[in-house]
């Protein structure tokens, strides 16, 4: 019997353990920029994949190239950093991908995970896994309490699974104004074997993120949720206008969503107010999430927050 542990904690005890010699020949990549974003369906088919930076095969805690052999691919525009994993599998009918919650228990799941350290060595770090079921859970400086926005699909080959990931820029905390490097890890969990394999020993490095952060120009300055109210002002810190939409989602334990589209322009240094009221369906608790996108995609975000029953 394999014992189930959270693959955020294997990687935590593997990578220091790892031999240093894997580490200066797996640890540093590239991402190309891309004009053409992925579709997020779980297929590796996009020409984007074509073009992006591969790692090396990904390695097993004794330095060994894990078998079988797991890369991932990375690319970013300037609104979202793209990630697929390549997972070959001699029997995929033995995947396991039992969590079906958000958050849930994935560490007994076949998995693969993202951990970035966009500020180098300050700053958050951000935890992405996704099962081969497709379950999301994620943390940021390990509260797993904390949801992103972001998405993710995962496909089933003769040959195995496969895993893509578009993660927004904006839910990276980028008022921080990150540098063009980031510390790294890409993983993969094999509950079978119980073999939790890496991209690099230690950390690696994602190199020459261009990224343009001075788009990442909108805050909020008042997140004020009632039940039923959303109340939000948004203030442009940038010098010029800035044309987009806001979209403002709801959804209850009982399934039951609403999803309000609002064409707005934010104008250089100055504050909007946004009164938004929820048609809910029933009186019931809710979280309510929000996010201001332009042509590019997302400018800013709020994460999920929790909203009493409405009277």
């Amino acid at each position: 019997m394999v014992m189930r542990v959270s693959p955020c904690v294997c990687l935590l005890l593997a990578v220091a353990s790892l031999p240093r010699a894997v580490a200066e020949e797996a640890r540093w990549l590239a991402p190309p920029r891309t004009g053409t974003p992925p579709l997020v369906d779980g297929l590796l088919d996009d020409p984007c994949w074509g073009a992006a930076a591969r790692t090396t095969p990904f390695v097993s805690a004794a330095g060994t190239e894990a078998d079988p052999a797991t890369t991932a691919l990375v690319c970013y525009d300037d609104a979202c950093l793209y990630v697929a994993f390549d997972c070959p599998d001699p029997d995929p009918s033995r995947l396991v991908a039992e969590a079906a919650r958000r958050d849930g228990a994935v560490g007994g799941d076949d998995s693969v995970g993202l951990l970035l350290y966009p500020g180098y060595q300050d700053g958050p770090a951000f935890c992405f896994v996704v099962s081969a079921r497709g379950t999301q859970r994620d943390a940021r400086n390990g509260d797993v309490a904390w949801d992103g926005q972001w998405e993710s699909a995962t496909g089933r080959t003769p040959r195995g699974w496969t895993v893509e990931i578009r993660l927004p820029l904006a839910c990276l905390d980028p008022g921080w104004s990150w540098p063009r490097h980031w510390l790294a890890q890409l993983w993969r969990y094999t509950p079978r074997t119980g073999e939790l394999s890496s991209w690099a020993a230690g950390l690696g490095m994602l190199q020459n993120l261009d990224v343009d952060w001075s788009r990442f120009c909108v805050r909020a300055v008042t997140v004020d949720l009632r039940p039923g109210e959303t109340h939000l002002a948004l203030r442009n810190e940038g010098l010029g206008d800035i044309g987009g939409t806001l979209i403002v989602e709801t959804e209850a334990p009982s399934g039951a969503t609403t999803r309000q589209v609002i064409p707005a322009t934010l104008r250089g240094g100055q504050v909007a107010l946004f009164d938004i009221v929820h048609a809910l369906s029933a009186p019931e608790p809710y979280r309510v999430w929000a996010r201001f996108d332009d042509d590019a995609g997302p400018r800013w975000m709020l994460e999920p927050r929790e909203v009493g029953a409405r009277p």
